[in-house]
C-alpha cells in the first residue's frame, strides 16, 4: 500500500454535455466514459500514485437531481452505478485500501443508486488506505442547514462550530474545476477556504494525465500561507 500524502483534492467536473456537443455523441456515451475511464484515472493519479490521502469528486449535485425529469438525468445516475460496481470488484483498489463513502442527500435518489451506494460503502468500509468520498445528490447550501440543525440539537444554549457537524468537514487542499467556469456550483465552500483551485480549460471528459501532472506540479509550486 503507498503511504498517502495529506492532502485533500476536491474535483468538479463539468463539461459532459458541451464536449458530447462539441463532438456530436450522445450524453450516455459521454457520461460512462467519465465515469468509467476519466475518475479511475483520477483515482489512481491522487490515491493509488500518493499523491493525496482524500478524493472527493462531486458526482451529481441535488438540483441536477431535484430539478430534471427522470429520463433526462437516469444515464448519469446509470453510467455512475456501473462504475461503483466496478469498482466494488477492483483488487487493485482493494490492495491499496481504497474506501469509498458518500455524501448527499439520497432520499433524492432512486433505489438503485441508493443501493450501489450502500454496497460499495459496505464492501469497502474496513479498509484503512485513501478514502474517495462522491458527493451525490449534494448542495453545500442544504448541509449547512443541517449542520446548524445538529449543532443546536446537540447543546442548544451553548456556542460551538458549525465544522463537526458538516458530512464533509476535512480541509480541502486543492479543488480543480473542468471547463473553464469559474464557479463552486454548490460544492462545500468551508473546507475549501484555504484551497488551491484551477480552472483547466479542459472538458471533463478530456482530463488526463499530462494535464494532471501539469496541476500537480503548479499546486506543489504554490506558496499556501494559510492566511499569514
Amino acid at each position: 500500500m503507498v503511504e498517502a500524502a495529506p492532502v485533500h483534492v476536491l474535483i468538479i467536473p463539468d463539461g459532459n454535455r458541451r464536449y458530447a456537443k462539441q463532438c456530436g455523441t450522445s450524453l450516455e456515451s459521454i457520461y460512462r466514459h467519465s465515469a468509467e475511464v476519466v475518475v479511475p484515472k483520477l483515482i489512481r493519479f491522487f490515491l493509488l500514485d500518493g499523491r493525496a490521502r482524500m478524493l472527493t469528486i462531486y458526482a451529481v449535485s441535488h438540483d441536477n437531481v431535484a430539478g430534471r425529469e427522470p429520463a433526462e438525468v437516469d444515464p448519469i445516475l446509470r453510467s455512475q452505478v456501473a462504475a461503483y460496481e466496478a469498482w466494488g470488484r477492483s483488487a487493485e483498489y482493494a490492495a491499496a485500501g481504497v474506501r469509498f463513502r458518500f455524501v448527499g442527500e439520497r432520499d433524492s435518489l432512486p433505489e438503485y443508486y441508493r443501493m450501489a451506494c450502500r454496497e460499495l460503502e459496505e464492501r469497502t468500509g474496513d479498509r484503512r488506505g485513501p478514502v474517495c468520498t462522491i458527493l451525490a445528490a449534494y448542495d453545500c447550501e442544504r448541509e449547512l442547514v443541517r449542520a446548524a440543525q445538529r449543532l443546536h440539537a446537540a447543546s442548544s444554549d451553548a456556542a460551538g462550530s458549525i465544522r463537526p457537524f458538516l458530512d464533509l468537514s476535512d480541509s480541502v487542499d486543492l479543488v480543480i474545476r473542468t471547463g473553464q467556469e469559474m464557479r463552486l456550483s454548490g460544492a462545500p465552500p468551508l473546507p475549501c477556504a484555504y484551497a488551491e483551485f484551477f480552472f483547466p480549460k479542459e472538458f471533463f471528459p478530456e482530463l488526463d494525465v499530462p494535464q494532471l501532472e501539469a496541476l500537480w506540479a503548479e499546486f506543489k509550486a504554490r506558496n499556501r500561507r494559510f492566511g499569514h
